[in-house]
């Protein structure tokens, strides 16, 4: 964070408003919900998922990943990586009212490949443990299907992206409350440590392009339980399901 407030102050001029309201970071207190539409899929948190018959807690996520073919190599093979895992918890982060921006909180799987080429997960063996957040954006929808010959590992299936119409624009931005105000979450999560670091420092910088709906206007946003009016709005790609 202080890396990128450096960069800010250098050339305020030529800093989208955006990027400036990055650099000061998100408020102490965000918001959490229990389900989220994105990218054309429902998600549930993996605890509201626990009371429907239904899967919404999947997700998969890809990334180009550098590394090397062996040790003694020394040329760098880019290659697709899928990642699986649940949602755990879904967070609003907010830009002191200028934008917020949703995560998933996951859980991630040990991943491999059967003699077919089908991939499952092993929902006994989590990895990535310090890297549990992911924009809502950045991933798509998977179901998980029991293997019944070996007991702990999973098959997944992709989910296609769904249309949802029926909401209103003009209607109240926010349909319901949401599931819990987290009160100085970031405190909260790394048991009230005043020293924490919340960017890297262990591995390069890396520019990333960004999803023309990452930041979408704050007001724009609708999130909630089910009660009815069920889900949520942010940006043009989102809609919210009616009764």
């Amino acid at each position: 964070m202080f890396w990128l407030k450096g960069k800010v102050e250098l050339d305020q001029d030529q800093v989208p408003p955006y990027i400036k309201w990055l650099s000061l970071g998100p408020c102490n207190v965000s918001r959490r919900y229990v389900g989220y539409i994105v990218n054309g899929y429902k998600f549930y948190t993996r605890a509201r998922d626990a009371k429907c018959k239904t899967q919404n807690s999947g997700v998969t996520l890809t990334a180009l990943t550098s590394s090397f073919a062996i040790t003694k190599d020394h040329n760098l093979v880019t290659e697709k990586v899928f990642y699986y895992g649940v949602i755990q918890g879904i967070i609003e982060l907010d830009y002191w009212s200028s934008f917020s921006v949703m995560l998933f909180r996951c859980d991630w799987f040990h991943v491999e490949n059967d003699d077919y080429g089908f991939a499952r997960v092993n929902f006994n063996k989590n990895c990535y443990s310090d890297d549990p957040f992911v924009l809502a954006s950045q991933v798509h929808q998977v179901f998980y299907v029991e293997d019944q010959i070996e007991e702990g590992w999973h098959y997944t299936i992709k989910n296609l992206p769904k249309e949802f119409f029926g909401f209103d624009e003009t209607e109240e931005a926010f349909l319901v409350e949401p599931n819990e105000v987290l009160d100085d979450m970031i405190g909260n999560m790394v048991n009230d440590s005043d020293d924490v670091r919340w960017c890297r420092e262990d591995i390069p910088h890396t520019v990333v392009d960004m999803h023309g709906n990452t930041f979408p206007n704050y007001s724009d946003y609708a999130s909630g339980e089910n009660h009815g009016n069920e889900w949520n709005m942010a940006g043009s790609n989102l809609s919210c399901i009616g009764p």
